[in-house]
């Protein structure tokens, strides 16, 4: 899993800020989302924390900056083992985040937005410091295989940096197996994106990673992917 899974009816923004307080040489930047109530998101943090601690919590991710509503969960899939690892449920003040102990700094992972009866959607802010040159020149996840042709391994992945690319563009679309495909979710459609790797090529061919896309990537070759930074700075 990374260290650092329909096109989604929501906007997303990246902003760097040379003039934001940061506690390094690094920019800040920030994505915003549309979070819908009583739906499930498949969503990523593409930034570090400003500490450098390399961990960031649910409670400094989706906290007073960000507050979603109580009864959200957090749910983080293991694709070694094809099995859902951890959960977060955010419980009413002073309780907050339960048991808030997942390191959601780089990762992909389902957000569920419990539906209060208030209006939706939400602005969703995902923010931290921009992965640059030092920290991250290139990111690197292991991706699962089943090792039997017939059979896919699902891998719950994210594109590493807050940046939109073409599918086709990364280095995993060029590295893939006749067969491999791609999922993408929306929380009001559902499956309603995905691409799959033909002998002619990727069809069909013009999916795009949007800043904070997480998505699914079925396959049964077992491989490394390394992708290189796709901005100058930071």
């Amino acid at each position: 899993m990374k260290k650092i899974v329909s096109i989604v009816s929501l906007i997303s923004i990246f902003a760097l800020s040379t003039n934001a307080q940061v506690n390094s040489r690094n920019a800040a930047g920030y994505v915003k989302r549309d979070g819908h109530l009583g739906a499930f998101h498949l969503i990523s943090l593409p930034f570090n924390n400003f500490d450098g601690s390399g961990i960031m919590l649910p409670t400094d991710v989706f906290g007073a900056n960000t507050p979603v509503t109580v009864g959200s969960s957090i749910y983080v899939f293991d694709s070694v083992n094809q099995v859902y690892t951890s959960g977060e449920t955010l419980l009413a003040e002073p309780v907050g985040w339960q048991p808030n102990t997942t390191n959601l700094e780089g990762e992909a992972f389902w957000l569920y937005l419990a539906d209060d009866g208030g209006t939706s959607p939400i602005n969703l802010y995902l923010y931290g410091e921009v992965p640059d040159t030092v920290t991250a020149p290139t990111s690197s996840s292991v991706i699962t295989g089943s090792g039997d042709p017939t059979v896919k391994s699902f891998n719950l992945i994210n594109y590493a940096y807050p940046a939109e690319i073409l599918w086709t563009d990364t280095s995993l679309s060029q590295a893939s197996a006749v067969g491999d495909t791609i999922y993408k979710f929306d929380p009001i459609n559902g499956y309603n994106e995905s691409s799959t790797l033909f002998p002619f090529g990727w069809f069909p061919d013009n999916l795009v990673l949007k800043p904070g896309d997480s998505f699914w990537f079925a396959t049964s070759n077992s491989l490394t992917w390394n992708e290189n930074k796709p901005y100058v700075f930071p």
